[in-house]
């Protein structure tokens, strides 16, 4: 009745695609690189670019020669970083042997300081009674 199962409505349906927007951009940019410098071939501007422009070049390369280096120092870093943690918690576990040895030791020492201390009133008490 409404033709929702024809096989011309089907066919009728447009084709649709989603472009990618990433590939439109380097579509643009290599339209903007061959009217700017007449070519997109990557070892035409490479020569042109060195040709041309070598304090541009020059300005890059230093930058590629940092951000490398910042890299090698960011990993180098964080292997110190791992290191010192590692010192620390080997520190922190001989802190807690050495505290449990001295809370020990506490212990031990009371004992003996109540033992003492219960002496000494005992010959207190004695030498009150003889007293009276």
């Amino acid at each position: 009745m409404f033709g929702f199962s024809s096989k011309d409505n089907k066919a009728e349906k447009p084709n649709y695609t989603i472009h990618d927007p990433n590939e439109t951009f380097r579509e643009d940019v290599e339209i903007a690189l061959a009217r700017t410098l007449g070519t997109c071939n990557p070892k035409g501007i490479n020569y042109i670019m060195k040709t041309y422009m070598p304090e541009l070049m020059d300005s890059i390369q230093s930058i590629k020669e940092s951000a490398e280096n910042n890299g090698k120092n960011i990993i180098q870093n964080s292997h110190n970083q791992v290191a010192i943690n590692e010192n620390i918690n080997l520190m922190r576990n001989e802190m807690m042997e050495e505290l449990q040895s001295l809370r020990l030791q506490n212990k031990e020492l009371q004992a003996k300081y109540d033992a003492l201390v219960e002496r000494m009133a005992g010959y207190i008490e004695r030498e009150n009674g003889k007293g009276r």
